[in-house]
């Protein structure tokens, strides 16, 4: 009956969240560590951090989940607004 009752206590102080911010996994609900701005438009901040991030080697990967973006539309408003993703500072030699 004691399992029973922390059951309910749990369930009782878990905030309740929009069913559009959960993901399903394995019959586990996994809510997202960061906001996905995936089909949003790009505000000029974003566009200036994608610059700084670039401008410091950042991996594509880690730019994407800074900005919540996917990969593929981080390399995409590089590439329209003309920014960089290659390393500057590596040579191709140094294997």
């Amino acid at each position: 009956m004691a399992g029973y009752a922390s059951a309910t206590v749990l369930a009782a102080e878990t905030p309740i969240r929009r069913e559009d911010d959960k993901r399903q996994m394995g019959g586990t609900t996994i809510m997202p560590k960061y906001t996905r701005n995936a089909g949003k438009l790009w505000t000029s901040v974003e566009v200036t951090k994608l610059k700084q991030l670039a401008a410091k080697n950042t991996p594509t990967r880690v730019i994407g989940l800074l900005l919540g973006r996917p990969v593929n539309g981080v390399r995409a408003k590089a590439s329209e607004a003309g920014i960089s993703l290659k390393p500057v500072n590596q040579s191709p030699y140094n294997r």
